[in-house]
């Protein structure tokens, strides 16, 4: 199998990569309710990285072999494969229109609860299993409120603002 420090590393990247997206979004926008949306996601994501690096730090260390630990990784990015679990291929200067954000910005939480989901089915402990549900939870609830700002139309989804 694959170490969980490996598995906990790839959680705070993801969250990592989510804050930066969501802050870097909302550097781009104008709309003050779109604006406080996002730094609320960044905030969240922050929090995840968190929790995470918690049971990092809690859990035992990989197997001490290296080639074990070799094998391990290796059979990890198999399993994640070329499923974009991070942002960094996004560049936010490219993207033209807030609609487009926040199809990138659903996209990308779906991702994330796709990867832990499959955190979920290798973990065996309880009350890593409970955080991780709550996580998985929460970010279900960012999907619903970028959903929610989608379909309330509370701007033109046409425009973002230049950057000075």
């Amino acid at each position: 199998m694959f170490t969980l420090h490996e598995i906990y590393d790839l959680a705070i990247q993801i969250e990592k990569n989510g804050e930066d997206f969501f802050r870097n979004a909302e550097e781009k926008i104008s709309d003050p309710s779109l604006k406080a949306l996002f730094l609320w996601l960044a905030e969240q994501e922050i929090r995840h990285g968190k929790w995470f690096m918690q049971k990092k730090e809690t859990s035992k260390t990989g197997s001490g072999t290296i080639a074990w630990d070799e094998m391990s990784s290796k059979m990890l990015q198999d399993i994640v494969g070329d499923q974009s679990f991070s942002l960094k291929e996004v560049e936010i200067d490219h993207i033209d229109t807030v609609e487009d954000l926040l199809s990138i910005a659903i996209e990308f939480e779906e991702d994330t609860i796709i990867f832990f989901r499959m955190i979920n089915s290798i973990l065996e402990d309880a009350e890593s299993l409970g955080g991780l549900d709550e996580i998985i939870e929460e970010e279900k609830h960012h999907i619903e409120a970028l959903r929610d700002y989608q379909e309330k139309g509370e701007q033109d989804l046409t425009t973002i603002k230049e950057k000075p």
